[in-house]
């Protein structure tokens, strides 16, 4: 039984990576962030220019 369930487990665990792996990239950034990471990690300055004070 407990054979029955490892290999169960390992046929789900593939199957979520090829999920993962097979949807389409998007250029929101990291999803529900906003799009901050392409900010963040970007070597362009941001476009809203920031005056000192």
């Amino acid at each position: 039984m407990l054979t029955l369930l490892m290999i169960l487990d390992a046929i789900v665990c593939i199957a979520l990576i090829a999920a993962v792996l097979g949807q389409e990239a998007k250029s929101d950034g990291m999803g529900g962030l906003g799009g901050g990471a392409e900010t963040v990690f970007s070597s362009k300055p941001s476009s809203s220019p920031s005056s000192p004070s």
